[in-house]
This record gives structure tokens, sequence and C-alpha cells, in this order.
């Protein structure tokens, strides 16, 4: 589905990480909703879908987003979206 809105979306993901964040071996409750690819990372022109957009908790989201550690989120980025590439899955 395309167009989300914004609040639906958010309470969708929210929904789907049944309030703790998705990122992989956090315990964590969520806070936050944050993109994968943002349309400057050559997202989608409408990168508010299910797909591209996770829950997470504050420290992941920071992570993720390069406001924390940032040699580091590079890398890390790069290889979370190459092996959901290569693999045809997001991680949970």
């Amino acid at each position: 589905m395309t167009g989300w809105k914004l609040s639906d979306l958010r309470l969708y993901v929210m929904d789907r990480a049944g309030g703790l964040c998705e990122w992989p071996s956090c315990t964590s409750r969520g806070e936050q909703m944050a993109h994968m690819r943002h349309r400057g990372m050559g997202g989608s022109p409408n990168a508010n879908t299910p797909d591209n957009v996770r829950w997470w908790c504050v420290y992941h989201h920071d992570l993720f987003d390069g406001r924390r550690h940032d040699g580091l989120v590079r890398e890390m980025r790069a290889i979370l979206l190459l092996a959901e590439k290569h693999l045809g899955r997001r991680f949970d």
C-alpha cells in the first residue's frame, strides 16, 4: 500500500512491533519510527511505507541515523541494508 498517512503508519508499525524495539536482540520499549532508506539515501519518493520503517528505541534510532558512533554506523547501515536486499526480507 502506498500513500500512508504518517499517523496511520506510526500506529501500524508500533502494533507490528508489539511496542518493542525491532532492532535485532533489543528488548527495550520502542519509541520512534525510523526510516531504513531516506529519500536522500536512494529510497522511494514515498518513503513512508511499512517495508521501509521500523519501530526502534531512541538509542538504536540514533545509532542507525549516525547520531552515535559515526564510523561504526555507516558500516552497520550498509551491512544491514545489503543483508536485507540479499535475503529479500527485513530483519525483525
